[in-house]
């Protein structure tokens, strides 16, 4: 199966292992000649690249201009898989290998990107990226400068993509409180009661806007 994660493979004893793969900086190319080669099984399931079922012949990406390399691992050899590079592969034979996933500092921003083209997918994430950045910024004597300034980096986004969430929320709260509650006016034609601005903040949206409207 055709998939991309970052990993360090060893492989013990055994039969050697056949590997395919295609670099990161050509993931777009991979995943766009995947597409066109089989469009009916991406409108079924748009994640497929990430459901581990799907095999195809490197000749036919190799054919589209996709790079494709290849090579064998023996047992006391190790294979390192970087981010976003595919890749693809068959045992000869019996063996057992060991893997591993990591993620050196300059992986955090390719992790953020991850987070956005899956949830264009709405695909889970496996673990919460979020968490991740608030446990390694929670003590900040144990990182080097590089890792550190990465966290701080991809902590200002995601205080900012915060902010935007939240923002577009209250936005969302008010607008379904002015659909619930219209303005009402007088026989005059003049407004007597009318929605809350969006001035107002969290649960006081609702109980200021009823009090508004006398309804309490």
């Amino acid at each position: 199966m055709w998939v991309t994660r970052a990993w360090i493979v060893v492989q013990c004893l055994g039969e050697p292992k056949t590997w395919y793969g295609v670099p990161g900086e050509a993931a777009e190319f991979f995943e766009d000649s995947m597409r066109k080669s089989a469009p009916e099984l991406f409108e079924q399931s748009p994640d497929l690249l990430h459901q581990l079922t799907t095999i195809m012949n490197p000749n036919i990406f190799m054919s589209m201009g996709v790079p494709v390399v290849k090579t064998h691992q023996g047992a006391g050899e190790f294979v390192v898989t970087f981010p976003r590079a595919y890749h693809a592969g068959f045992n000869q034979g019996y063996n057992f290998a060991e893997a591993v996933n990591f993620c050196p500092a300059d992986w955090l921003p390719i992790g953020r990107v991850c987070i956005d083209y899956y949830r264009k997918l709405q695909r889970q994430c496996v673990f919460s990226h979020e968490e991740l950045i608030c446990k390694i910024a929670a003590d900040p004597d144990s990182l080097d400068f590089h890792l550190a300034a990465a966290t701080h980096k991809d902590m200002l986004v995601m205080v900012d993509n915060e902010k935007k969430l939240r923002k577009r929320l209250l936005d969302m709260i008010y607008y379904q409180v002015s659909l619930t509650y219209p303005p009402i006016f007088s026989t005059n034609g003049n407004v007597a009661c009318q929605p809350v601005q969006k001035k107002s903040r969290h649960t006081k949206l609702f109980k200021s806007h009823q009090q508004l409207c006398g309804l309490h």
